[in-house]
């Protein structure tokens, strides 16, 4: 009798103690929304940079830009407008190997496309690029009472791109069949002969292969490292913040049509990095909607062939509203407007074009487990 009553409080206790486990904050750590709570308070990820949060995901973010540039001077008396439509895709993948310990990496593609002739002819934004990256995150700190998080971050990447440059195909043709005739007229006696060596230069050049040439080789490889913070406010109100470097080394190959010849071009970037967002998510009030600010700043210290080379610093500024009735999922869209644009320099002359202007969206889909 004793025996049977022991017997069910070592039962009952295992029970409690079973419950009590499943309820506790460690096991709550594990699912997947607490990864990135910090005591009871939900975080909105950013969606122009990573996170603090260690986690497993896997994520999809699709974006289109467009940008334009008024008066783009063609020449001392004739302007036109330039316009450009850019398509973004990118997915990530990260899991978590510890509670302070994940990898990550991502997979990416971009094409870019003017929207009439001279968009198209006067641009060096016209082309396509993908690529991939992979990396740590190794979380430092997490304090509760504080709702604060500090990760550390580093990554290497890879990309490879064609540039679309119908000037310098134009160029390259012309250089090409100046040459070409030149040559053949200098070793012709025949001036009869004239119109036939032109057809076959014509046909000659139109049964050539310039894929090379109107479409620029380029790739780069970079590796990146970085602080990120997530700090809890008051209520649902959050503050992530971001900043990082990121060295690129970058190489090109355009068509010279002086030289008649392809060349190797190679620069060397140094990327300061910084991201913000202020963000708040009301499921805890019922509500199963979240909303965010961001801000997205970078500036590059290029060098080519030990010469310094100034390049404009890019900002973005935005928000979005969210989706966040699901643990496990957060939906998202956004819009951002490009700041501190610089005009471009005309073509064939020191007049320079309207500070461009530049807007983006983005739908932001992450699944987490």
């Amino acid at each position: 009798m004793f025996e049977d009553d022991r017997r069910r409080i070592r039962i009952a206790l295992a029970t409690g103690n079973l419950a009590s486990a499943w309820s506790s904050p460690a096991a709550a750590y594990d699912d997947h929304a607490a990864s990135r709570s910090i005591n009871g308070v939900r975080f909105l990820l950013p969606a122009l940079s990573d996170s603090a949060f260690v986690m497993t995901e896997f994520g999809l973010r699709q974006g289109v830009a467009y940008e334009s540039v008024g008066n783009f001077p063609l020449s001392s008396a004739y302007t036109t407008h330039l316009h450009w439509v850019a398509l973004n895709e990118q997915a990530t993948l990260s899991l978590r190997i510890a509670p302070w310990l994940a990898v990550f990496t991502e997979v990416n593609g971009s094409a870019s496309f003017g929207l009439d002739v001279p968009s198209l002819a006067f641009s060096t934004k016209d082309g396509f690029s993908y690529g991939g990256r992979a990396g740590l995150a190794v979380r430092v700190v997490k304090i509760d009472h504080t709702r604060t998080q500090v990760t550390l971050r580093g990554y290497g990447s890879k990309s490879w791109g064609r540039t679309l440059d119908l000037m310098n195909l134009f160029g390259a043709v012309s250089v090409r069949a100046a040459n070409d005739l030149v040559q053949k007229v200098a070793q012709t006696r025949d001036l009869a002969q004239l119109p036939l060596l032109v057809r076959n230069e014509l046909y000659a050049l139109a049964s050539s292969n310039y894929t090379n040439v109107v479409l620029e080789r380029d790739s780069s490889w970079s590796l990146g490292y970085g602080v990120y913070l997530a700090q809890g406010i008051v209520g649902p109100l959050t503050l992530q913040g971001s900043f990082g470097f990121e060295h690129t080394r970058a190489n090109e190959v355009p068509f010279d049509s002086e030289l008649a010849r392809f060349v190797r071009l190679g620069s060397h970037d140094l990327s300061l990095i910084g991201d913000a967002v202020l963000s708040a998510d009301f499921s805890s009030w019922g509500l199963p909607v979240g909303i965010s600010a961001e801000y997205a700043a970078n500036k590059t210290f290029r060098t080519v062939a030990g010469a310094h080379v100034y390049v404009p610093s890019t900002q973005n500024i935005g928000g979005g509203l969210f989706y966040t009735g699901r643990r496990g999922l957060e939906l998202g869209a956004l819009l951002f407007t490009a700041r501190n644009l610089k005009p471009l320099p005309g073509f064939e002359t020191a007049q320079m074009s309207e500070k461009p202007i530049g807007y983006s969206g983005y739908f932001v889909l992450r699944a987490l487990w």
